[in-house]
């Protein structure tokens, strides 16, 4: 149900969730928020649903010819995101997307990280 309502308020904000891509889309979602790869576009996307004093961050990793990579994108005190970030991959390159919860713009508790593909 989570999923439904985080993809309705995407649509809702002009951001389109393909059915299918040539890679994988993979979303992360609490009590708190949830965040988002999405594999047609490459963006990610955090979105804090509680006005509880925590933010929510995505952090996407990647490995290349040059070494390990992070992105991460921030959405605090519900301020009425998703807030995105727009990235640039090879097709078919493996990502991993994790969950981190922020306060007062320290990162603290994160998920485990899920595997995506660009």
């Amino acid at each position: 149900m989570r999923r439904i309502a985080v993809i309705a308020a995407l649509t809702a904000l002009g951001i389109s969730v393909p059915s299918a891509s040539a890679g994988q889309s993979e979303e992360i979602s609490t009590e708190r928020g949830s965040v988002v790869f999405l594999a047609n576009g490459e963006r990610l996307l955090a979105h804090d649903e509680k006005r509880d004093g925590y933010g929510v961050r995505a952090v996407l990793t990647w490995n290349d010819e040059f070494g390990g990579h992070t992105a991460s994108v921030t959405d605090g005190s519900s301020s009425g995101g998703p807030a995105r970030r727009n990235l640039s991959f090879p097709e078919r390159k493996t990502v991993w997307l994790q969950l981190c919860y922020t306060k007062n713009g320290a990162q603290g508790k994160c998920s485990l990280t899920q595997r995506a593909v660009a």
